[in-house]
């Protein structure tokens, strides 16, 4: 792992999954009426790690007291996941949130993690010189189908982000998976 991607991850109390330990990542829904619970991806060992905004706020150890889940602010929601991967061009960031059927609510939990995360680069830039580019933002909602049949008969067998990514907070792209899916990291970085 470079020294630069390093720092930034060291400055994370939730880092979940690194590509210098692992290869796959398994993305958790903790909510018990969720349909869709886990989302795994394949991913090659390389310049990449996982962390879990949402585990590391509202207790300690706290990603940051700014998300506490208490308190009268919109800025203290986060999404399920954040893949940080650095390539020779800059960091590409895939922000992913696990939804039922009919997804509600994405768009502050991935803009306050999209402002932590912003605020974080600019900490290691500002303190520790320490400059990651960032050259891609993805916002991703894996949702379940309203009728299982849906997703068996209406989707490909090749999951493919390909024209579809988004790069919007508040209209962030949706794709429909079964409970427990594999998909690859490439998938979600073409």
């Amino acid at each position: 792992m470079s020294p630069e991607l390093q720092q930034l991850r060291d400055s994370l109390s939730c880092v979940s999954y690194s590509g210098e330990k692992h290869t796959h990542i398994k993305i958790k829904e903790t909510d018990p009426l969720a349909q869709l619970k886990t989302l795994n991806i394949k991913a090659p060992n390389g310049d990449w790690f996982v962390f879990d905004p949402d585990k590391g706020r509202g207790k300690p150890p706290l990603m940051s007291p700014l998300l506490a889940t208490k308190g009268k602010h919109q800025h203290h929601r986060a999404c399920d996941a954040v893949i940080v991967v650095l390539k020779p061009e800059g960091l590409s960031l895939i922000y992913i949130d696990l939804k039922s059927s009919a997804p509600s609510g994405f768009a502050g939990q991935f803009q306050s993690t999209r402002q932590f995360t912003r605020y974080l680069l600019g900490l290691l830039d500002e303190f520790h010189d320490v400059t990651l580019k960032l050259v891609r933002e993805r916002f991703v909602i894996f949702q379940t189908p309203k009728n299982k049949r849906v997703l068996l008969a209406k989707k490909p067998t090749i999951f493919r982000c390909i024209n579809r990514s988004s790069s919007d907070p508040k209209s962030a792209q949706k794709e429909l998976v079964h409970d427990g899916a594999t998909l690859y990291l490439k998938q979600l970085l073409a």
